[in-house]
């Protein structure tokens, strides 16, 4: 039986309907996603993994995904939860997730982490690599916008780019530690 942190009960309201995943490592450790639609309309999600006993390792509570319906906030979660069991020693393989993709707002389809790659080290290889991406994709547009005459084609690369840039950035650095 899992043994509820303050996050959970700071989270959990009985009049709104969520929906929950939950998933068990080889290890028995437990990943517990839920999320649903506020009264106003806002996507929240709760994270929490947990030890083969009950006993929490991390709960955590987002009030605002924005953006984001509640499939796509449980997925993230998912992979949030899976990164919470590794970064806390637990390194047991959680049973094979499909590869997932996802739609920016661009329209461009963007990779999703797969679970095997949800190790501390490629999360920050991943926000740093989307920090580089979106640092010369923006050093571009200046430059782009500088010069008097700019071909249509390219002005529309740069600012496909820009956006795809910003998309994946979002999605990497999106975390929330408290």
């Amino acid at each position: 039986m899992t043994k509820r942190g303050e996050k959970y009960w700071l989270w959990s309201d009985c009049l709104l309907q969520s929906t929950t995943r939950k998933t068990v490592t080889d290890g028995g450790a437990q990943i517990e996603v839920s999320a649903r639609t506020s009264r106003r309309a806002v996507t929240q999600l709760f994270v929490g993994a947990y030890q083969a006993n009950g006993l929490a390792l991390a709960e955590e509570y987002y009030a605002d995904c924005p953006d984001e319906s509640v499939e796509q906030a449980l997925d993230w979660g998912e992979r949030r939860g899976q990164f919470l069991i590794e970064s806390r020693g637990m390194h047991q393989a959680v049973r094979a997730w499909p590869k997932r993709t996802s739609r920016g707002r661009t329209g461009l389809v963007l990779p999703a982490i797969d679970a095997r790659d949800w190790s501390r080290t490629a999360f920050l290889a991943r926000i740093n690599a989307a920090q580089a991406r979106y640092k010369a994709a923006c050093r571009k547009m200046v430059e782009v916008m500088k010069r008097s005459n700019v071909p249509k084609e390219e002005w529309e690369a740069c600012r496909v780019e820009l956006n795809a840039a910003i998309d994946e950035r979002a999605s990497a650095l999106r975390i929330n530690t408290h």
